[in-house]
């Protein structure tokens, strides 16, 4: 979780929703992820202490997608495969990932951030135009770089 956090400005471990058997990773809205999202992977066993069993919840606020959000693996104590272990919680991080990635493409999350270049017409998303101005209180945002020098 710890890597998970470092790739993504927005992520922090959240410590309110964490106990000693989890740990949960919190992803707050921004222009390019407009959603909050929370990663929680924890370990349990059951009643008699005869299986452990690792646990993986999602969540994405606003809800725009299907999200298989929790999971779990049980496996009997006294034949615990670590690296089937290692293998599934693995998955469930890259599985989040995919699922987080999505939020740039999906026309629910971007509308607020769809604009129009003032040069081409061309619509496109603010949190990926390579350049853009401030004129008279608007900000412009353009396609291409060089569209911002244009002349009007």
């Amino acid at each position: 979780m710890e890597k998970l956090k470092t790739l993504f400005d927005n992520a922090r471990i959240s410590e309110a929703r964490c106990s000693r058997h989890t740990c949960c990773c919190q992803f707050e809205h921004t222009v390019r992820f407009p959603a909050i999202a929370f990663l929680e992977i924890g370990v349990t066993r059951d009643g008699e202490i005869k299986t452990v069993v690792l646990q993986s919840q999602l969540e994405i606020l606003p809800a725009f997608f299907p999200v298989d959000g929790k999971d779990e693996l049980t496996m009997l104590l006294d034949e615990v495969d670590e690296n089937n272990a290692a293998a599934w919680v693995e998955a469930k991080i890259l599985h989040f990932v995919d699922t987080y990635l999505r939020l740039e493409t999906s026309d629910h999350y971007q509308q607020e951030n769809i604009v129009t270049d003032p040069v081409c017409g061309m619509r496109a998303n603010k949190a990926f135009a390579p350049a853009q101005m401030t004129y008279r209180g608007q900000t412009y945002y353009f396609c291409i770089a060089e569209y911002r020098a244009a002349p009007k």
